[in-house]
């Protein structure tokens, strides 16, 4: 008997991938505000990290521990994106 896995094919991955990034640069053209588009292109690149670690590094299919070590950069990345973002939406520095 085969069995079947539930894992995404890397090519689908790769497909989703590419359409966020691209996703992301069109997102500066949209007729928003800067500091809203900046924000949009933040939570496309979150996106893009969460897939990228939860497919190619199999951090789905990983025990608890190994998620719960995968917490400590997800906070420094959520606080260094609020830190940054006053600067780059006030151009300051």
């Amino acid at each position: 008997m085969s069995e079947t896995s539930s894992r995404p094919d890397a090519m689908t991955v790769w497909m989703w991938l590419i359409s966020l990034m691209i996703m992301s640069v069109l997102a500066k053209y949209l007729p928003v505000p800067y500091s809203l588009s900046i924000a949009v292109i933040f939570t496309i690149a979150f996106a893009q990290v969460l897939l990228a670690m939860t497919c190619f590094m199999n951090l789905l299919y990983e025990k608890w521990l190994v998620r719960i070590v995968i917490i400590f950069p997800a906070l420094l990345f959520i606080g260094m994106t609020l830190t940054l973002i006053p600067d780059i939406v006030l151009k300051r520095g």
